[in-house]
């Protein structure tokens, strides 16, 4: 393993940590979390596998997702480099407020987290890292990083979450999909798609490497997570918000997909950072 840069002296002050990591040979970072802490994972060469959640997504060059507060995720591949971009995750909420965001929004996100990039944005990126780098330890280090989260979150505004989908993807699938991250309901998306259930299902396992209803139940349990963390909403009602009409069953799935109860999860990863 080779640490290409790393600007890593915590001194309470900082905004960001910025890390940059080329694996000449095989790596595995353990299944872990951070509290309070959110990261962006942008892979520079090749591509590995990045377990999120419980869900193996392939992680490929010129692809960013977001790892959240409470988020559990491993790293495993060979022959990849990446950068990591870590921060306090209330930033998330800082810039919502800043880019016209309701109050505690999150950046939008596409399944594991993937982020919509454009091309331009991508092109630019070794002058925006450099920018960041060179600013990390100053005081003012705040003006790049907060500008390059508003980048993120107006590129997610503007619709760019379809390009980020894997390539060859149908049309109609596409628009489902956009249907089941609004509702939270397989049947709209099914209906939005005019397609049968069988044909429907079929496409969206080979197109998303899972059936519908494991990427439904975890964009549920991630949405439940955040709201869990981020607000004071009682737990009857982010399991509303999250398409749960019973509570006792909401309560089961969480604890099923984090391996702790609601309450205990918000006890665990409700963000201290004021």
């Amino acid at each position: 393993m080779a640490l290409l840069r790393q600007n890593w002296r915590d001194t309470g002050k900082k905004y960001y940590q910025l890390s940059i990591f080329e694996f000449q040979s095989s790596f595995f970072y353990p299944a872990h979390n951070h509290e309070g802490q959110a990261e962006f994972v942008y892979c520079t060469r090749g591509e590995f596998s990045h377990r999120i959640n419980g869900v193996t997504y392939r992680h490929r060059e010129g692809e960013m997702r977001l790892i959240r507060s409470g988020d559990i995720h491993l790293l495993r591949g060979e022959r990849f480099s990446y950068f990591n971009l870590a921060f306090a995750e209330i930033w998330l909420d800082k810039i919502a407020g800043l880019t016209g965001f309701e109050s505690g929004a999150v950046l939008p996100a596409g399944p594991g987290g993937l982020i919509p990039l454009s091309d331009e944005f991508r092109e630019t990126l070794d002058t925006r890292l450099d920018r960041l780098f060179l600013w990390e330890e100053r005081e003012e280090g705040q003006i790049p990083f907060l500008h390059f989260l508003s980048e993120l979150m107006d590129m997610a505004r503007t619709g760019l979450w379809e390009e980020s989908l894997p390539g060859g993807i149908p049309d109609w699938l596409a628009d489902a999909l956009r249907v089941m991250e609004e509702t939270l309901s397989l049947e709209s998306a099914l209906e939005t798609s005019c397609r049968s259930r069988e044909h429907f299902s079929r496409t969206f396992r080979r197109a998303m490497g899972m059936a519908p209803s494991v990427y439904l139940n975890s964009r549920k349990m991630e949405k439940a997570a955040r709201l869990l963390a981020r607000t004071n909403l009682p737990v009857k009602t982010i399991g509303d918000r999250c398409a749960f009409d019973n509570q006792n069953y909401f309560n089961r799935r969480f604890r099923e997909y984090w391996s702790l109860t609601p309450l205990e999860y918000r006890e665990r990863f409700r963000n201290r950072v004021h």
